[in-house]
């Protein structure tokens, strides 16, 4: 697949204060990636910065191969927000009007279902949405745009778990029916984790990690067993988190291991379990911070 937008040495600062630290990200046509990292971590700095809603102080930002001018605001970019402002006095149904004269793919049928599906009463004056259904008329207007380049900052605030897996299973119907890019910004890893099929790790500002989804999941483990035995097997591998228990240890590796080395392992005792994505992503964080 062809790269659609390129971030290269992404650089941010609010005064004196570093957001975003030489920040490179490569995203491809048709695929869902997640933008993981704990809130304060600098995700909603690199989208603002690929959306055009705020300056970059260095990089570049390329989509299909242009260079992003300054200020500009790409007409293939749907950015939804974290924190949606619309105007008070609009209704629902004047902001989705407003919505789609800035989408070219804008699909009114696909509006029109989603509002059905979120309850939305298309005459309801903003100023008197819940913030819930304010991140669902969001959702709403970032499905519908269809855009080439889809990206939805922490889509879930507001919404209790019910609500979120209606957006999840939404997105991936319309995703099934129409691919493209969609960028998935959120600290929920475990919820979103099967949707995805590319991660980017955003910790203190920089990308930490990335990885393909399911290279990932062939690669993620957790070893049990005889604490010298443990130590000698993780020697040269990359070790994520690791606990002694007593005269046990475990340890959760990033390796390869084929079905004859896991065989091979059990045989000796050491108790080999593959890790979930959440697992993997939530102690990588932990080491992160802890260093």
């Amino acid at each position: 697949m062809e790269d659609i937008l390129a971030c290269n040495h992404l650089t941010k600062f609010y005064k004196n204060n570093r957001a975003v630290h030489n920040v490179n990200l490569t995203f491809q046509e048709k695929t869902i990636y997640g933008l993981v990292g704990r809130n304060g971590s600098g995700k909603t700095t690199i989208l603002k910065m690929i959306s055009g809603q705020t300056f970059k102080d260095n990089g570049d930002i390329y989509i299909k191969g242009n260079l992003l001018r300054k200020g500009e605001i790409h007409r293939d970019i749907c950015y939804v927000k974290d924190k949606n402002k619309f105007l008070g006095n609009s209704t629902v149904a004047e902001v989705l009007k407003t919505a789609s004269s800035f989408h070219k793919n804008w699909d009114r049928n696909v509006s029109k279902r989603l509002v059905q599906e979120f309850g939305l009463n298309p005459q309801e004056k903003c100023r008197k949405l819940s913030r819930g259904m304010e991140t669902m008329l969001a959702i709403t207007i970032g499905i519908a745009s269809r855009s080439p380049i889809t990206i939805f900052d922490e889509p879930e605030l507001g919404l209790d778990s019910v609500a979120r897996e209606k957006f999840y299973q939404l997105l991936l119907e319309d995703y099934t029916e129409y691919p493209r890019t969609i960028i998935l910004s959120t600290h929920l890893i475990d919820e979103v984790a099967k949707m995805l099929e590319k991660v980017y790790v955003v910790h203190a500002g920089e990308v930490i990690f990335h990885e393909d989804i399911e290279e990932l999941r062939n690669k993620m483990f957790s070893l049990y067993g005889n604490e010298g035995k443990i130590d000698s097997l993780i020697e040269d591998k990359t070790v994520i988190h690791s606990e002694k228990i007593g005269s046990k240890k475990s340890a959760e590796v990033l390796h390869h291991f084929s079905s004859e080395d896991i065989r091979a392992l059990q045989k000796s005792d050491v108790t080999v379990e593959n890790l979930t994505v959440q697992q993997f992503l939530t102690h990588l964080l932990e080491r992160k911070k802890d260093q």
